[in-house]
């Protein structure tokens, strides 16, 4: 469902009078309703799971969107989000959100969320701004201890570079060898396994490009298709390059 189909499927029920919203509860992402001072008039069950929020009276009625310097200054959305308030219609994409930002229950612990929000105004019968809707839909979700959180964007940021454990655990703000047994500790993984998990996706995204050959993915991806890389790909998908392609290639066949 686009933007201009989501806004015409809320202000239809609002229209029939549904001014409940209770059927954005089916939505699985994050649907928020203000009104037009910036008061939050509801959030859907998936909102409420997304910042940790049980109890709906710590927010509904009580947050003003408007008055969040975080979110309007520290974030930089204070030129979008007026502007949505003034009745204009706005996606942005990769914005980054800290999900605790209204539950903190543990300082050392983060979860950031990447996320694509759309905004758009809710009219009365006279055509007047009745609501505000923000829509916001999840990308990427970074969890784990704040310092780590911090390391985990970076990766997915700048995954073509080479990897690089001095300038991560100096991004951590850790020695080298703290900042490496945390990692494993909060991902399970070592720095340099989580490294060559992004590579690996990312190959295989390339690898669907019918533009590239094989070699020409590798080497969009910063990596040598003769190198280290074909074995890693090959010990992590289970089966070379060519074949990956040659299977999505009679997928897409098969679909079309």
């Amino acid at each position: 469902m686009d933007d201009n189909q989501l806004m015409t499927a809320f202000q239809q029920a609002f229209a029939h009078g549904d001014m409940s919203f209770q059927f954005l509860d089916l939505f699985p992402f994050m649907v928020a309703i203000f009104t037009p001072d910036g008061t939050l008039a509801y959030l859907n069950r998936a909102g409420f799971e997304e910042i940790h929020v049980t109890d709906p009276r710590r927010v509904i009625g009580r947050y003003n969107i408007l008055k969040d310097s975080v979110i309007l200054d520290t974030l930089g959305r204070r030129k979008g989000i007026e502007a949505t308030f003034r009745g204009v219609r706005a996606t942005e994409h990769n914005l980054k959100f800290p999900s605790d930002h209204f539950n903190i229950n543990n300082e050392s612990v983060s979860k950031v969320l990447i996320q694509t929000v759309s905004g758009f105004p809710l009219l009365d019968e006279q055509r007047h701004i009745a609501y505000i809707a923000l829509v916001l839909v999840n990308i990427q979700t970074y969890e784990g201890r704040v310092e780590i959180v911090r390391v985990l964007e970076y990766m997915n940021q700048n995954w073509q570079e080479d990897f690089n454990r001095e300038k991560l655990a100096e991004i951590a703000n850790l020695s080298v060898y703290h900042f490496t047994r945390m990692f494993k500790m909060d991902q399970g993984v070592t720095p340099q396994n989580y490294y060559k998990q992004i590579k690996i996706a990312k190959l295989c995204e390339k690898l669907l490009d019918p533009n590239l050959n094989i070699t020409q993915a590798f080497s969009a991806c910063g990596v040598d298709a003769k190198g280290r890389y074909l074995q890693y790909f090959k010990d992590s998908v289970g089966i070379t390059p060519s074949e990956y392609r040659k299977i999505h290639q009679n997928k897409r066949v098969k679909r079309a």
